[in-house]
C-alpha cells in the first residue's frame, strides 16, 4: 500500500511495531556516510539546512519501501516519525520538501559523489557476503534501462537502439541502456559485486563488459573471503571463447548456455563415444545434466 494523491496508507502501524531488529532499520543503520560528508554538508555560510547523510538514507529507503514518487516518500516520512528519525532526521524540524530531495538527486550525479557512493556499495556489499558466506558462483546478466533522450548518430556512450531477448526466445527493439550486473551468490540470495552502464547496442562480451565484471567480481570475492569463485553463470549472449579462457585463467570454470544463432562447433576434439570438448577441455554434457 502507498501513499497516493493524499491518502494514508497505515505507517503508523507500520511504525508502532517496529523495533531495532527490524530488517528496514538494520539497512539504514548501517549506511556509512562517512565518505560522502567532505562532498556536502554544512559549510558555514548561511542558514545550515538539513542533515544532507540523512537525506541520502531517505532515498535508500524509497527503494526499501518501493515508492514511486518522491510525494509519498514526503508524506510517508510525515506521518511515521520514527522512521524519519532512523533516518537521520530530528523530530523537532519539519520534514523536506519535495524540491530538496529532487536537488539532492541532481548532485549526486557529480562525478565525486558518484565515487563515494561506489565506495558505500561496495562496503555494506563486502559486509553482507562476509556475513553470510559464499556458495562460490558469480552470476553475470544485463537488464534494459528505457531512455527518453533524442537519438544521436555522434555519439558513442549515450542511449542507442538494442534488442531486448525473452525467456520465450523473441526479440524486440528498445532504446535506451543496459545494466550490467555482477553478483556474488550467497545463501540468502544475489550479493552486487560490480556493474556496468552501457548504450543498449553495446555487446554483452565487449572487453568493457563481461571481462571486466568478472575480474572485479573475482577481486572482490577473494579480498572478502579469501578465494576465488568457482563458477560464473551467464546466459547465452555471453557464450564466446574469451569468456571461457578468462574463468579458466582466474582458476574458475565459466557455465553458459550455448548460443546456437551463427554459431558453430569449433572443437576438433571428442572423446571415444563422440561427445565433444567444451571451450574448457571438459566433455560437454547434455542440457548440462552432469
Amino acid at each position: 500500500m502507498y501513499v497516493l494523491d493524499g491518502v494514508l496508507f497505515p505507517f503508523e502501524i507500520f511504525a508502532e511495531n517496529f523495533n531495532d531488529e527490524d530488517k528496514i532499520y538494520q539497512v539504514l543503520s548501517k549506511i556509512d556516510c562517512g565518505p560522502m560528508e567532505k562532498h556536502f554538508g554544512y559549510k558555514g555560510c548561511g542558514r545550515r539546512g538539513f542533515e544532507e547523510a540523512a537525506i541520502f538514507r531517505v532515498l535508500v529507503l524509497k527503494k526499501l519501501l518501493g515508492l514511486t514518487t518522491t510525494k509519498s516518500l514526503v508524506a510517508c516520512l510525515s506521518y511515521s516519525p520514527q522512521i524519519a528519525c532512523w533516518c537521520g532526521f530530528k523530530l523537532s524540524k519539519r520534514i523536506p520538501s519535495e524540491s530538496t530531495f529532487s536537488r539532492f538527486e541532481t548532485r549526486m550525479t557529480g562525478s565525486q559523489l558518484q565515487e563515494a557512493l561506489n565506495g558505500i556499495c561496495e562496503k555494506l556489499s563486502a559486509e553482507l557476503v562476509s556475513l553470510t558466506g559464499s556458495t562460490g558462483q558469480v552470476v553475470i546478466d544485463s537488464t534494459d534501462i528505457p531512455a527518453r533522450e533524442k537519438p544521436s548518430g555522434e555519439s558513442t556512450t549515450g542511449a542507442a537502439f538494442g534488442h531486448r531477448t525473452a525467456s520465450t526466445g523473441e526479440s524486440e527493439m528498445f532504446y535506451g541502456y543496459k545494466l550490467h550486473l555482477a553478483a556474488v551468490n550467497t545463501v540468502i540470495g544475489p550479493v552486487p559485486a560490480a556493474a556496468r552502464v552501457a548504450p543498449a547496442n553495446c555487446s554483452d562480451v565487449n572487453e568493457e563488459i563481461a571481462p571486466k565484471l568478472m575480474k572485479e567480481a573475482c577481486d572482490f570475492h577473494e579480498a572478502t573471503l579469501g578465494y576465488k569463485p568457482l563458477y560464473y553463470l551467464m546466459d547465452a549472449g555471453y557464450d564466446a571463447g574469451s569468456i571461457y579462457k578468462q574463468a579458466l585463467e582466474q582458476k574458475g570454470q565459466a557455465i553458459i548456455k550455448l548460443n546456437h544463432r551463427g554459431h558453430k562447433n569449433t572443437s576438433s576434439d571428442y572423446t571415444d563415444d563422440g561427445t565433444p570438448y567444451c571451450p574448457a577441455g571438459h566433455p560437454m554434457s547434455y542440457y548440462g545434466t552432469d
